[in-house]
C-alpha cells in the first residue's frame, strides 16, 4: 500500500484539523469506499499513528437537494408562481377578473358614481332637450348657463329635481356597467386570439366596442325612462313615478316606446366605449412606464378615466342628442313650459339631424356639451377607478 499512498499525495489536503489529511476520492460504490478506508489506514500507520475503524456508508451519495436548497422547478415561498398574479396587481396592469367579480365590481362602481353624479346629467339633458340656443344673447331659451340652470332648478323646483329619475339612472348605471365590464373581460382572450396577439390597444378598442353594443342592448328602455322622468317639468308633470311612467307609456304608445332612439345609442355606444378602453388602457401603460411602476395607482386611474371620458364624448356627442331628442318623441306636452317644442319630422336619426340643423343650426348637435364633457369625464375616471378598487378589494377577500 506505500506505492499507492505515495503515488496519491498530490490528491492529499489538509483538512486544518488535528494535521489529518484526507484523500478526495469519488466514492459512488463500496468499493471505491474500501480501497479509501485502506488507504487512510496506511497513511496512519506510516505515520505512527493508531488506525482507527474507518466507517463509511456504503449507500450512494443522495442526489436529492437539502432543506435549504429549493426543488428545482418549484418557486420558493417568497416566490410567487409567474403565471399567476399577485391580488396586488391592478386591473390597469393587465390582469384578467374573475368573470363574477367583473359584474359585482361594476355594479358597485356604477351605484357609487351615479350617485354623486346625479345633478350632471340632470342638466345635461335638460340642454339637450332645449330648443333655444343655451345663451344669454338671442333666443336664450329657459336655460342659458351652468350657474343659472342649476340656480333656477333648485329655485322652481327644489333640491330633489336635480336627482329626477334616480331609480332608472341607477338602473341604467348598474346594470350598464356591470355588462360592460363583464363583456369586456371575457371577450380579452378570444379577440387578442382572433388578432393573432396583436396590439393591446387594437384589442382593447374592439373589445370595448363588443361591450358598449352588449350594455346598451341591456339598458335602453330604462334610458328612455330616465330621459323621460328628467325631461318633464313639474308644472306639466305627466309620470307620478317610475312604475307610473312604465304603465302609461305601454298603454299610450305601445311597447316600441321603450326602444326608441336605439339605433342613434348602439352607434354611440361601439364608438364611446372603444375610445374609453382603448384610451384609458394606454394612457395606464404609458403612465406606467413614465414613472416605472407596475400596479394600481389612484392617481392614474383618475387622470387616465377624465381623459378618456372627455376624448369618447367629443367624438360621439351628437349621436347623443338625437338619442334624447327621439325617446321624447310623443312627449311634447310635458315640455310646454321649457320652452318651443317640435315633432320630429321623421323616425330615422339621419332625417331628424338635418331638420335639427336646418331649424337651429350645426351648433344644435353639440347642446349640453359641456355639462356632459364634465360628466364623462368624472364618471369615467371614478368608474375604473373605483371598479379596480372593489376588484382588488374582491379578490383579496375570495
Amino acid at each position: 500500500l506505500e506505492e499507492p499512498v505515495a503515488n496519491n499525495k498530490k490528491l492529499q489536503q489538509p483538512t486544518g484539523s488535528g494535521g489529518e489529511n484526507r484523500l478526495k476520492l469519488p466514492t459512488h460504490s463500496g468499493v471505491a469506499e474500501t480501497s479509501q478506508s485502506k488507504l487512510f489506514e496506511a497513511e496512519k500507520s506510516e505515520q505512527g499513528q493508531p488506525t482507527s475503524n474507518v466507517q463509511t456508508s456504503s449507500q450512494p451519495i443522495s442526489s436529492q437537494p437539502t432543506s435549504s436548497q429549493p426543488i428545482s422547478g418549484q418557486p420558493t415561498s417568497n416566490q410567487p408562481i409567474s403565471s399567476q398574479p399577485t391580488s396586488s396587481q391592478p386591473m390597469g396592469g393587465g390582469r384578467r377578473a374573475p368573470d363574477a367579480v367583473s359584474a359585482y365590481a361594476g355594479f358597485l362602481s356604477g351605484a357609487t358614481v351615479r350617485a354623486l353624479l346625479q345633478p350632471l346629467d340632470v342638466i345635461k339633458i335638460r340642454w339637450q332637450l332645449q330648443l333655444e340656443s343655451i345663451s344669454r344673447r338671442g333666443d336664450g331659451g329657459t336655460y342659458q348657463s351652468l350657474p343659472q340652470t342649476v340656480g333656477r332648478i333648485l329655485r322652481e323646483e327644489g333640491a330633489r329635481a336635480l336627482w329626477k329619475g334616480h331609480v332608472p339612472c341607477q338602473v341604467v348605471s348598474v346594470l350598464f356597467n356591470s355588462v360592460q365590464f363583464y363583456t369586456f373581460e371575457r371577450s380579452g382572450p378570444p379577440v387578442r386570439e382572433l388578432l393573432g396577439g396583436g396590439s393591446d390597444f387594437g384589442a382593447d378598442f374592439v373589445c370595448g366596442g363588443i361591450s358598449g353594443v352588449a350594455a346598451a342592448l341591456s339598458c335602453h328602455p330604462f334610458d328612455t325612462l330616465r330621459t323621460r322622468l328628467i325631461g318633464q317639468s313639474e308644472k306639466n308633470r305627466v309620470y307620478s313615478g317610475l312604475v307610473h311612467a312604465v304603465t302609461h307609456m305601454w298603454r299610450s304608445e305601445g311597447p316600441r316606446v321603450f326602444f326608441q332612439g336605439l339605433g342613434p345609442n348602439l352607434a354611440m355606444m361601439a364608438g364611446q366605449s372603444s375610445v374609453h378602453f382603448a384610451v384609458y388602457h394606454g394612457l395606464r401603460r404609458l403612465l406606467n412606464d413614465v414613472d416605472g411602476s407596475v400596479g394600481s395607482s389612484g392617481g392614474d386611474a383618475l387622470t387616465a378615466g377624465f381623459a378618456a371620458g372627455v376624448a369618447a364624448k367629443s367624438v360621439v356627442y351628437p349621436l347623443d342628442v338625437l338619442k334624447k331628442r327621439q325617446q321624447v318623441r310623443g312627449f311634447e306636452a310635458a315640455r310646454l313650459c321649457f320652452g318651443r317644442v317640435q315633432t320630429p319630422a321623421s323616425r330615422w336619426a339621419a332625417a331628424y339631424a338635418a331638420d335639427m340643423i336646418r331649424r337651429e343650426g350645426a351648433t344644435a348637435l353639440f347642446k349640453g356639451f359641456v355639462p356632459a364633457a364634465m360628466k364623462s369625464g368624472l364618471v369615467t375616471g371614478l368608474t375604473f377607478y373605483t371598479y379596480e378598487a372593489y376588484v382588488s378589494l374582491l379578490v383579496d377577500n375570495r
